[in-house]
């Protein structure tokens, strides 16, 4: 795998998201939707782009209130990295930057839906210190699967 950046999603990169989110098989978002989310001052849109800036991954999240503790929670609403960077690590870093930036704003619990078929993701993320908490049954519609709720403290985990 050649060297890569890791740096937040411009508006540019928008048509490399959709294209990566569909070679994913992820929910697919409107090129408005992220753009929307570009725009949101608690959204998280990193991407990883290889030396002429192509984006070839990303993730998507937000830091949202939190539930109970009193410290706000985020949510991973997309991570994806396209077929030809897969298992280079490339996720792992957009993971580990997410975290970081959510350490700083004192998040105390990261949340994230993942297809109940999708073996891959729920290993690699029970690997970043995840756990399952629950299942949302019919969550996913194109194609229709349930969601696995992963939960991670982020103080608990020491990440």
């Amino acid at each position: 795998m050649e060297s890569f950046t890791l740096r937040d999603a411009v508006a540019a990169d928008v048509p490399a998201i959709q294209r990566i989110a569909g070679e994913c098989s992820l929910e697919t978002w409107s090129s408005t939707a992220y753009l929307q989310e570009l725009g949101i001052a608690d959204s998280h849109v990193i991407v990883a782009s290889t030396r002429d800036g192509e984006a070839f991954a990303f993730i998507a999240g937000r830091i949202v209130p939190g539930v109970g503790d009193g410290l706000p929670d985020a949510e991973i609403y997309n991570i994806g990295v396209a077929n030809r960077s897969r298992r280079s690590g490339v996720a792992t870093a957009l993971l580990a930057l997410f975290f970081d930036r959510c350490r700083r704003r004192n998040v105390g619990t990261v949340w994230l839906e993942v297809r109940a078929s999708n073996a891959g993701a729920i290993a690699f993320y029970e690997e970043s210190g995840f756990r399952s908490v629950g299942v949302r049954k019919g969550f996913y519609r194109t194609p229709s699967d349930d969601a696995v709720l992963m939960r991670l403290g982020l103080n608990e985990s020491g990440r």
